[in-house]
């Protein structure tokens, strides 16, 4: 086996590389609302009929944050106010269709 010192040299740049993206993404700022609303669309599908509640809390936050990423791209948390935007609709329409089941039941 030959041994090759750049390899070595590689191996540890990417390494570090690896490091600094790692870090890079812990001090990534979130917009406020992102996580909220991630939060609030989970709690939402909880089948007690609160989605009608946090579903749309879940929604305003979630559209307030992706606004504010947009205005400002180094603000990190795009995904989670997704996440939130789509639990907060699925958690509307399950606390209204189980409203229409216990009407029509």
């Amino acid at each position: 086996m030959d041994y090759k010192p750049w390899q070595h040299q590689q191996k540890a740049q990417m390494e570090s590389e690896v490091q600094k993206r790692q870090q890079a993404e812990l001090t990534t700022n979130i917009a406020s609302g992102a996580t909220l609303s991630l939060v609030f669309g989970i709690i939402g599908l909880i089948p007690l009929g609160i989605g009608i509640i946090f579903g749309p809390i879940a929604i305003v936050l979630s559209l307030g944050a992706k606004s504010r990423i947009q205005e400002n791209p180094g603000l990190g948390g795009r995904r989670r106010a997704t996440a939130g935007l789509v639990l907060g609709i699925v958690a509307i329409v399950f606390a209204i269709l189980g409203l229409l089941l216990r009407i029509l039941a």
